[in-house]
């Protein structure tokens, strides 16, 4: 299994260094116009979560 991940993160790694993914990346953050004339849509909201605390006592309740 160790040997798995290794191997697959190495992969990873060498997918993000390609120009291909630099190009896309960059384009994505600069929000530069798609040769069809979109735009790329905005990351979703991360939702926020007011009380990490009650949260966590909800989540172990649940799970007993």
């Amino acid at each position: 299994m160790a040997e798995a991940y290794d191997y697959a993160s190495q992969i990873m790694v060498d997918n993000m260094l390609a120009r291909d993914a630099e190009e896309g990346i960059g384009a994505f953050f600069e929000k530069r116009v798609r040769p069809n004339g979109r735009t790329p849509k905005p990351w979703p909201q991360t939702p926020k979560i007011p009380n990490l605390t009650a949260l966590q006592q909800i989540t172990s309740r649940s799970h007993r």
